[in-house]
Parts: C-alpha cells; structure tokens; sequence
C-alpha cells in the first residue's frame, strides 16, 4: 500500500509535468493551452489534497519524534506553499487572458519551479517516506 501511495503521487507529478509541457508547446495562450491550463488546476489542487490526506500525516508523526524530519517538512512546507501560491496566481491570471505577452517565459519559470519542486519531493520527501514505512 504505501509504495502505491509514493507511485500514484509519482504519477501525478508526471501528469502535471506533461501537461505543463504540452501547454507550452502551444506556444502562445491559445484556447487549447486555456484548456490544457485549467487541467493543471484541477491536477495541482487535487495532488497537494492527496498529499495532505495521505502522505504528511505519517511523516508529521514521525517528525514529532525526528527533529530533523521535522525541520525539513517545515522548510519544504513554507516552499510549497510559496510554489503553490505563486503557480495558482499565474494559472488565474492566464484564466483571465493575462500575462499573453510573457506567456512562453511565465510558463518556463513555472515548470522550471515546479520541476525542482518534484525532484525535490521524489528524491528527499518520499525516500524518508518509504523508508518510515518499510
């Protein structure tokens, strides 16, 4: 069960990533992309509900006994939280027809953040995951 919890959440990473990239691959802010950009939506909000239901309750418990732990979720917490932030505010500009003229360097800078972001979680957050849960 818990690998399939750190694969489901892998996957979606890869799905937001592809649909990232198909978005820029329009090039400009097409009614396709418009399309493609309130998928990322969807997909942002429901893979950061997924990994507050189902994944950082069992490290928030280990990190009340894991100083160390602790701090890393806090620090990566206020991140994702900017990232978030920061993604969900272009994603509603764009909604509005925003941001055209910037939209192949806004949408760059985006996937830019959101791909260290990932490798970030894949490599530290959910390695100290399923080693808890082994």
């Amino acid at each position: 069960m818990n690998v399939q919890l750190i694969q489901s959440l892998n996957a979606e990473h890869a799905q937001l990533s592809s649909l990232l990239s198909d978005i820029k691959n329009e090039g400009s802010l097409t009614p396709k992309a418009l399309e493609k950009i309130s998928l990322v939506k969807g997909a942002l909000i429901s893979h950061l509900a997924h990994e507050d239901r189902d994944f950082y309750p069992v490290m928030k418990q280990e990190a009340n006994i894991n100083p160390s732990l602790s701090q890393l979720l806090e620090v990566m917490g206020r991140d994702m939280n900017d990232i978030a932030e920061a993604a969900l505010s272009q994603i509603a500009a764009w909604e509005k027809g925003e941001g055209k003229e910037r939209f192949i360097q806004d949408c760059s800078s985006l996937i830019s953040v959101l791909s260290d972001r990932i490798k970030r979680e894949e490599h530290s957050l959910y390695a100290k995951y399923l080693k808890l849960v082994r």
